[in-house]
């Protein structure tokens, strides 16, 4: 995977299967990764230095191993990396659960309202929805009722593919929608 750092050494973009990805930290570590959208411009301040200006040990550069390992069939969890939320307590409650989905499994909205004793899908959709370190603190695991895919940050295509590399493909004759509902795939 490429990457380029800007001069703060706060962001770093690499390359993936899905795409250009932007990583922000702070001095707490990872607080953003999102999805550079061919022909949008990327707000960039300052001229961008060398990757190799960011040291081995900084946190965007554990992201971007996390992240090639990932994408080449390793299991890694989200809980090794340093992590650093910045939202309502609510919020960082179901982020902090969304690490807890082991790789490969799916879980309903219900289900993850339930494991943070919260009744409400409405809520439980909203955090989720506003997951700032998609991939990482794995959203894309949670699916609605029937294992119908439901929504994703990144696009209903990129959570197919993440699901893909986990093992999980679109049920016979579905068509990609938010609707549609997905199978194992052994």
């Amino acid at each position: 995977m490429g990457s380029l750092v800007s001069e703060e050494n706060t962001r770093l973009h690499v390359t993936s299967p899905l795409g250009l990805l932007r990583l922000e930290a702070d001095d707490m570590g990872l607080c953003a990764l999102s999805f550079v959208e061919k022909g949008r411009k990327t707000r960039r301040k300052k001229k961008p230095l060398d990757e190799s200006l960011l040291e081995e040990t900084h946190p965007l550069r554990e992201v971007e191993f996390w992240l090639d390992g990932y994408f080449t069939g390793s299991r890694p969890s989200g809980r090794s990396l340093p992590i650093h939320f910045h939202g309502t307590a609510f919020q960082i409650k179901v982020w902090k659960a969304l690490l807890s989905i082991p790789y490969g499994r799916l879980i309903t909205y219900g289900e993850l309202g339930a494991l943070i004793r919260c009744n409400s899908a409405q809520a439980i959709g909203q955090a989720v929805g506003k997951n700032p370190i998609p991939i990482i603190v794995p959203c894309h695991r949670v699916v609605g009722k029937d294992f119908r895919l439901g929504g994703f940050s990144g696009g209903i295509e990129r959570k197919i593919r993440l699901l893909a590399l986990e093992g999980w493909r679109l049920a016979e004759g579905e068509d990609v929608s938010f609707e549609s509902r997905i199978e194992r795939h052994l």
